[in-house]
């Protein structure tokens, strides 16, 4: 048989434990929008291509030019280097400097 007390002190306890729920919703809603600002992105997300060209650069071109491409006391910083008043201010001039290399100055 149900009295008013327990039927209050139902509601008493629903109306707390939604109050509950919905705050540790929140405060994991906020905790997750904090994680994602720091969030790596997946492995997966650059194209094959940019991939590839990415592991050509460390293999072949970042112990002289830097893992970051911002040069060493070796080679020169690359993206300064193509600026329109850098060296080498064309996509082509780039790409026949990087095929052909620079023996000269030491760039295979």
């Amino acid at each position: 048989m149900r009295t008013p007390n327990s039927t209050l002190t139902r509601r008493i306890l629903l109306g707390a434990t939604l109050i509950l729920g919905l705050s540790a919703s929140a405060s994991t809603v906020q905790a997750q929008e904090l994680r994602d600002q720091y969030h790596q992105a997946p492995r997966d997300t650059v194209s094959q291509e940019v991939y590839d060209g990415w592991k050509q650069y460390n293999l072949n071109c970042a112990r002289c030019h830097g893992e970051d491409v911002q040069g060493t006391t070796i080679a020169p910083h690359l993206i300064v280097s193509l600026k329109p008043e850098g060296p080498i201010n064309t996509k082509e001039l780039f790409l026949q400097t990087v095929c052909a290399g620079r023996p000269e100055k030491g760039m295979p």
